[in-house]
């Protein structure tokens, strides 16, 4: 007996049925639960306040050395630090 367009007998008898519906929701929320996850990790590893803070801490760092190596004076210092912190 051949089945064509329209005719019931394609894959498991003409469709999936209820099975198909649920798997296909699990996968659905599976790729849109990755995408979120996706989208929270790129948003917290370019977060603004992680990159002023490294950027605060080498600004200090650099200002230390220069003290260290006399191209500051202590008043001198004290003052950038402050405005750092």
């Amino acid at each position: 007996m051949m089945f064509g367009p329209g005719m019931m007998g394609g894959f498991f008898g003409g469709g999936l049925g209820i099975i198909g519906i649920v798997l296909g929701f699990i996968f659905l929320a599976i790729i849109v639960t990755g995408i979120i996850i996706l989208i929270i990790w790129i948003v917290k590893r370019t977060s603004s306040s992680g990159i002023e803070k490294d950027s605060s801490s080498n600004t200090l760092e650099i200002l230390k050395q220069r003290y260290v190596r006399g191209e500051i004076t202590k008043r001198e210092f004290d003052d950038i630090g402050k405005d750092l912190v």
